[in-house]
């Protein structure tokens, strides 16, 4: 597993499932497929497989074994909350979060009906500081996709936040305020690698006007292959808020709050080195 990633927004990834299948156009290039891909058929290793789904349970302890606090980006090589992940590993891993507050962990999907009914589950047994440190997010691609976010805006006391990424379509920023409005933080950037598609320009400045004059945080990743974000933000939001303000961001954190520098990472992420 992952101690280390190039994800700039978080500090490490923990896999306890991997593998995937496409729902959307962000899935035409996607990076985990094109890397587990590359090692089906390899006799044990991790991606013998290939991107077949697989559930790994040694993995689900890995948190435990942290011991300094990490920002842990929740199945980077999949979808949690995908159709083949049984309801029983659902409620393992998040026992598992819920066991480690020590570290601040990322869940984001493409499929938000499923996260919304399983959140919405959990809250009636955990207090507001119970899940302060879970983050949970939906994978926004081009307008269409919005409903996402909208789904995500009706869940109530979490911490929210959407990804952007990959941006290949154009979307009406302006349409979607009342649901950007319930966002706690807003990442977006390119699509990179091969046959990677333009990123909207547009969009991309639209979602910097709107962040900034809202005060939610920004973190722009990248315009595409071989160009960094220039001067855009990079922006983070305090990951752990007052228990009694979860959920309840009315515009994000005032400016002088927000952190410009992006996490101090390194390593690679999914390079074929992570083990059960």
């Amino acid at each position: 597993m992952s101690a280390k990633t190039k994800i700039e927004w978080c500090d490490a990834t923990w896999n306890p499932v991997q593998g995937c299948t496409a729902i959307s156009p962000g899935c035409k290039n996607c990076y985990a497929r094109r890397i587990a891909e590359r090692f089906r058929g390899t006799k044990n290793h991790p991606y013998e497989y290939g991107f077949d789904f697989r559930y790994f349970p040694r993995r689900l302890d890995i948190p435990s074994q942290w011991k300094k606090p990490k920002n842990i980006f929740v199945c980077s090589m999949s979808d949690l909350f995908h159709y083949e992940v049984p309801r029983i590993v659902l409620i393992k891993v998040f026992e598992k979060m819920l066991a480690n507050k020590h570290h601040v962990f990322f869940v984001l999907t493409k499929r938000a009906e499923r996260m919304a009914n399983f959140v919405n589950e959990v809250k009636k047994t955990c207090r507001p500081e119970d899940i302060n440190h879970i983050w949970f997010g939906v994978s926004v691609e081009d307008e269409p996709r919005m409903e996402r976010l909208k789904v995500l805006a009706r869940i109530e006391g979490i911490n929210r936040f959407v990804s952007f990424e990959p941006l290949v379509g154009k979307i009406q920023v302006s349409e979607w305020e009342k649901y950007l409005l319930k966002m706690d933080w807003i990442i977006c950037g390119a699509e990179t690698g091969p046959k990677a598609r333009f990123i909207s320009v547009s969009t991309v400045n639209d979602l910097e006007e709107f962040t900034n004059k809202h005060r939610i945080p920004f973190f722009f990743k990248k315009w595409g292959n071989g160009i960094d974000n220039g001067s855009m933000p990079r922006q983070f939001p305090v990951f752990r808020k007052a228990a009694d303000t979860v959920g309840t961001n009315p515009g994000g954190n005032p400016h002088n709050s927000l952190e410009n520098e992006p996490a101090q990472v390194g390593g690679t992420v999914a390079d074929g080195k992570e083990g059960e």
